[in-house]
């Protein structure tokens, strides 16, 4: 075996047990070459080969980084949805999912929310007193409906790092990512119309077309490229669809990132059917390494793209800030932000305005992706440590969920009710579909650092599920 490729064997096997994680830097060139003793062009082949198992990336005058991990190769299949017809959405558990949110910041497998660590508290806390202080009115005032300047503006400019050409008057400051997509989807499609999600959907997207009374189309998708273009383009040939909805990087439950390639053909597709597309972007910045990936948005030049976004899941969720850029439809979006609640409160945004012009908010990226890449994979060790071995994990590279295919005998219905009986959380794959799909899948949050109680549940969830597999028949 070559020498470059026998160091390239023995990284990549320190990639793929965790011992380099994600968003860590690789020694420089010279440090390897000194490390293995091997010349420096031989350690430069060692890094392409890396490059071309696509387990690092390369940044100019910064060197490698490991960009992703796959602990294994086991991903869940491209899904099959049920039924390609529309359907009325229903929703239950995602009710009592949510309410347990307010229990406080005890971790938890089931609610997609992340450990107060991940979040910057303490600096937040400190301009929340300095803003009160020198904008009283300001922050005890109503807004305009379209939020404030500042934020506006700076929202703008970090748009613009993406790709999207877009100005501060064209952004509505929401209350969080999910009032976005509510007014979004309202104004993109009447009641009684039909809108596409990809398959498995986020439950809070399926929540909001069911009180806006819409039905829902899924398209298959899988956990590695995301939807099924060639799908898409038939029901969009076969059906009146008013709108498309999806989150494009980083999905939730999927956690698939679209590629810029896939994205344009996507956005080319909407265009030729003159379908508006909402895009949910609230996890985009928690790339486990750089760089950011870009939004479909950045595709957009017609206003097409209803693109919503959110600091809830990076600064914080008690703050409730998101946005919409409405494009063609945001006379349309601000008339239903001011009659749904007028504004969002002001000192929040005053408060968040100041933490991104400071670059506070680059810092704390920073800090926490390592950590998100570092909880992702001591998750997915665990679940491979107990679970069955033909149990298949989603293997993101971004983000704090995990989307996981169960044995065949698995009801994840009844496997949720009986985690609940040991106090453990779980969100079961059937409020992941309109048509109550995805029986035997689950999603499991990583937003926490893995503790031994949170192996231990997910020991406990293998003993259940073995249970469903093997029942022990009563022989009284």
């Amino acid at each position: 075996m070559p020498k470059y490729l026998d160091i390239a064997n023995q990284l990549r096997d320190q990639i793929l047990s965790g011992q380099l994680i994600v968003g860590s830097r690789l020694p420089s060139i010279r440090e390897a070459s000194a490390r293995y003793d091997a010349g420096i062009n031989t350690i430069r082949r060692v890094y392409e080969q890396l490059e071309d198992w696509r387990l690092v990336n390369v940044k100019p005058k910064s060197g490698y980084f490991v960009s992703q991990a796959r602990l294994h190769t086991k991903e869940p299949p491209t899904s099959e949805p049920s039924s390609g017809k529309a359907c009325v959405v229903r929703t239950s558990i995602p009710v009592r999912l949510n309410a347990s949110v307010s229990n406080g910041p005890k971790p938890t497998l089931g609610p997609a929310v992340q450990s107060p660590e991940l979040m910057p508290m303490t600096e937040i806390n400190k301009l929340i007193t300095k803003t009160s202080k020198h904008y009283p009115e300001r922050c005890h005032s109503y807004a305009a409906p379209p939020g404030s300047p500042e934020l506006r503006q700076t929202i703008a400019a970090r748009m613009s790092e993406i790709g999207v050409r877009v100005t501060a008057e064209e952004i509505i400051i929401t209350s969080g990512a999910k009032e976005a997509v509510y007014l979004s989807i309202k104004a993109a499609a009447p009641p009684g119309s039909i809108v596409v999600v990809e398959s498995p959907a986020y439950y809070a997207l399926l929540e909001v077309l069911s009180s806006l009374h819409l039905k829902a189309i899924e398209v298959a998708s899988d956990a590695v490229s995301g939807l099924n273009l060639e799908q898409l383009e038939h029901t969009l040939s076969k059906y009146d669809v008013a709108a498309v909805a999806l989150c494009s990087n980083y999905s939730n439950p999927l956690g698939y990132t679209m590629s810029d390639d896939k994205k344009k053909a996507l956005y080319e597709i909407i265009q030729r059917h003159d379908v508006m597309l909402i895009e949910d972007d609230v996890y985009g910045d928690l790339c486990f390494c750089p760089p950011r990936p870009k939004a479909i948005k950045s595709f957009d030049e017609e206003g097409r793209v209803l693109y919503c976004g959110s600091f809830s899941k990076t600064i914080s969720p008690g703050l409730r800030l998101g946005w919409a850029i409405a494009g063609k439809l945001a006379e349309r979006v601000e008339l239903l932000k001011l009659v749904v609640n007028q504004t969002t409160a002001m000192l929040p945004q005053l408060v968040v305005a100041d933490f991104l012009a400071s670059g506070a908010y680059d810092r704390h990226l920073r800090s926490i992706r390592s950590r998100l890449a570092q909880q992702c994979s001591d998750a997915i060790q665990s679940i491979e440590k107990h679970f069955p071995e033909s149990v298949k994990i989603s293997a993101p590279t971004g983000g704090h969920v995990l989307w996981i295919e169960l044995p065949k005998e698995v009801d994840a219905m009844d496997l949720y009710e009986q985690a609940l009986e040991y106090e453990i959380q779980i969100a079961p794959g059937p409020i992941f579909s309109a048509t109550g799909g995805f029986r035997n899948y689950m999603r499991i949050n990583t937003g926490f650092p893995w503790t031994a109680e949170l192996d231990k549940q997910v020991q406990i969830l293998a003993e259940l599920i073995e249970n469903q597999c093997h029942p022990v028949l009563n022989t009284e």
